[in-house]
């Protein structure tokens, strides 16, 4: 009887061990099964994708900006995709749209290429608030950036994003810049 429970014991270790093993998977390594599984097969896998993206929280989102390649450097389709399905699709829910929009705006202070960082602007036409306004608003003098900034103020369409524009367009014609 003693061999028996023995064995049930070294089973059963086993199994919290291996369940474990599962639960405790890096962020990492669900960020690259996440991104194996772009393009989905359909809305329904798409929308199941989108919420484990989601749950990884910004780090995770972060980890997928990561991936993002200037235009003719590399194949980043899959990170795109994703990180364009989840501005739309945190849209829907303020509290994702707000994790989604926070997650973008580090990417875009961590992103060193100006193509990069227009793309995760655009992204945010999709998920910005009023958080956004502040670091938008310092782009619009950037030659590079200040279109899809300003596409992007647009976009959010609160008083205070109009007031940035204003502000950031009377400066310039004060510089003679317009």
């Amino acid at each position: 009887m003693n061999k028996l429970s023995y064995i049930f014991t070294i089973a059963f270790l086993i199994g919290i061990f291996h369940t474990s093993a599962q639960i405790n998977r890096t962020l990492k390594t669900k960020v690259i099964d996440i991104l194996a599984q772009m393009p989905a097969e359909n809305n329904n896998h798409l929308n199941a994708i989108l919420d484990e993206a989601i749950a990884l929280d910004v780090e995770g989102i972060l980890l997928f900006t990561e991936n993002l390649k200037p235009l003719g450097t590399g194949d980043d389709t899959q990170a795109r995709y994703l990180l364009n399905s989840l501005a739309v699709y945190s849209a829907a829910d303020k509290d994702k749209a707000e994790l989604v929009e926070q997650a973008l705006l580090k990417a875009i202070d961590k992103a060193k290429d100006d193509e990069v960082k227009t793309f995760l602007i655009r992204r945010l036409q999709f998920c910005a608030g009023n958080k956004s306004i502040a670091h938008l608003s310092g782009l619009l003098t950037h030659n590079n950036l200040y279109k899809p900034a300003l596409a992007t103020l647009t976009s959010i369409g609160t008083k205070e994003a109009g007031q940035a524009v204003l502000v950031a367009f009377s400066q310039a014609k004060r510089f003679g810049l317009c």
